[in-house]
């Protein structure tokens, strides 16, 4: 299986939470078009599958598909690192707005949807840590 674990300060419930639902985002969403095994997804792999961990939590929605070449591996990686970031540095609950959509295009392996959604949401990810950092320096 192609499960990644992830661990991080003080893992609770909250965060283990938004670092999942930031998962779906920069992993789940484009596993969708990366991915060609739709039956392992509606079986297996669906949208915020996951374990707590004492360390933080194991995201079980990939398959293996990452580990075949060292472009997906880095792409894993990469992306697990900035989905960690980014769920751990800046209030993601306004993309709460999407879950739904987001559960739906991953679970029903919809390409078309996938990308069209990740579009969006990067752009409002883009907004949210833009004004955050903002904030930050003028404090």
């Amino acid at each position: 299986m192609g499960h990644i674990h992830i661990g991080f300060p003080e893992p609770d419930e909250a965060k283990t939470e938004r670092v999942i639902k930031a998962m779906d985002i920069f992993l789940g969403l484009p596993s969708v078009w990366l991915d060609s095994d739709t039956r392992r997804r509606r079986l297996y792999g669906t949208a915020g599958s996951f374990r707590f961990k004492p360390f933080g939590c194991e995201y079980r929605t990939l398959s293996n598909f990452w580990i075949a070449s060292e472009d997906l591996i880095k792409w894993a990686y990469d992306n697990t690192i900035l989905a960690v970031n980014t769920a751990l540095k800046y209030d993601i609950d306004p993309l709460s707005k999407y879950e739904e959509e987001l559960q739906q295009v991953i679970n029903e392996s919809d390409v078309e949807g996938a990308k069209a959604l990740y579009k969006t949401i990067l752009a409002e990810i883009k907004e949210i840590t833009k004004v955050k950092n903002n904030l930050k320096t003028t404090v």
